[in-house]
């Protein structure tokens, strides 16, 4: 990879290993997908026992679609899709039993280009752009979020926490698992990160 010299402070993580092989490009990506994992584990675990009948397959499905566009709210936002701390409004400003149809309207929102969407929707659902990927397309049933589950989702979005270093390969993992018709669905992905065998 070649950048420019004005181009460093926006880079310097790349040769942080120069000055200490533990802040190496490899050993932050690691520390970051292991975190994320153990996060999302929490959180679907937490989402899944709201769901009156979470071992239906209907259930499981709308389970997996509904984590992994949480997650990619996360990651998005440190991919500079849209401000840092945009998505953090939306648990930070409702309530938990608000976040559910808080959460359905954004997700409304997004699947709209500017011309199909609301004239008077508000300010800070028109902060978020059209997502054109099919991902928010599906309308799935979404149970209730009960007060932990908003607890997780503000801790996920400190200061310091960089949700674009995160393996690709696990990230786009998550995103299949939506493909999965299984019921373990993400729950089986996710634990598959923790025995990762890292190689540098």
């Amino acid at each position: 990879m070649r950048f420019g010299l004005v181009e460093l402070p926006e880079q310097v993580r790349l040769i942080d290993f120069l000055m200490n092989p533990c802040f190496s490009w490899q050993a932050r990506e690691q520390d970051v997908s292991i975190r994320a994992c153990a996060l999302i584990s929490k959180l679907y675990d937490l989402l899944r026992a709201q769901y009156s009948c979470s071992d239906s397959d209907e259930a499981a499905h709308a389970l997996n679609v509904l984590s992994v566009r949480l997650v990619f709210f996360l990651h998005a936002e440190d991919a500079g899709f849209f401000d840092k701390g945009t998505f953090g409004q939306c648990p930070s400003s409702f309530t938990a039993p608000q976040l559910r149809n808080a959460l359905r309207e954004l997700f409304r929102v997004i699947d709209a280009s500017d011309d199909a969407r609301d004239q008077y929707i508000s300010d800070f659902l028109r902060t978020f752009p059209y997502m054109n990927g099919a991902l928010f397309t599906e309308e799935v049933e979404s149970a209730n979020f009960a007060n932990e589950i908003r607890t997780v989702l503000l801790e996920a979005m400190p200061e310091g926490t960089n949700w674009s270093e995160i393996s690709p390969t696990i990230f786009g993992g998550i995103f299949e698992s939506t493909l999965n018709p299984e019921p373990a669905g993400l729950a089986g992905y996710i634990a598959k990160p923790r025995e990762h065998s890292y190689s540098y």
